[in-house]
């Protein structure tokens, strides 16, 4: 599926090997479980799959990326079935999210509890906007 809620995290080393990562993600994924670097724990902490009620109610592309609303009384991760990218920004209302590398090749979205519209937007910084902060510091 596109975007999908996972039913359990598998943490591996930061420092596995790339195969070994593509092997386990091979055996979990088919599972709809996560696999995901130590270094990213923390930024899913308190996230427990076996008591989560994360529903998807609809999910649709947009402009530059996605738009999902979710339900649950407990919060939760969903998996989009996209490439990672540290320019992608993930917000629910007014609130910024944490977006987290998994899988090797997908990337999570810590989702609070409630019913929430999440929004997951690609915003790399274009050039035109990045010269004159260039230019200033230049000159500072």
């Amino acid at each position: 599926p596109r975007v999908y809620s996972p039913n359990g995290i598998v943490p591996v080393d930061d420092a596995i090997k790339e195969k070994r990562l593509h092997e386990l993600v091979a055996v979990y994924g088919i599972k709809r479980k996560v696999v995901i670097q130590n270094t990213h724990l923390k930024e899913i902490l308190g996230v427990d799959r076996s008591k989560s009620t994360l529903e998807i109610k609809g999910f649709k592309l947009v402009r530059n990326g996605y738009k999902m609303e979710t339900k649950s009384t407990t919060g939760g991760l969903v998996v989009v079935n996209a490439t990672y990218y540290p320019f992608f920004k993930a917000r629910a209302g007014s609130k910024n999210l944490p977006v987290i590398p998994v899988n090797a090749v997908q990337m999570a979205i810590k989702i609070p509890p409630g019913n929430q519209i999440v929004s997951l937007i690609y915003e790399r910084p274009s050039l035109a906007t990045k010269i004159p902060k260039m230019v200033d510091k230049m000159l500072d």
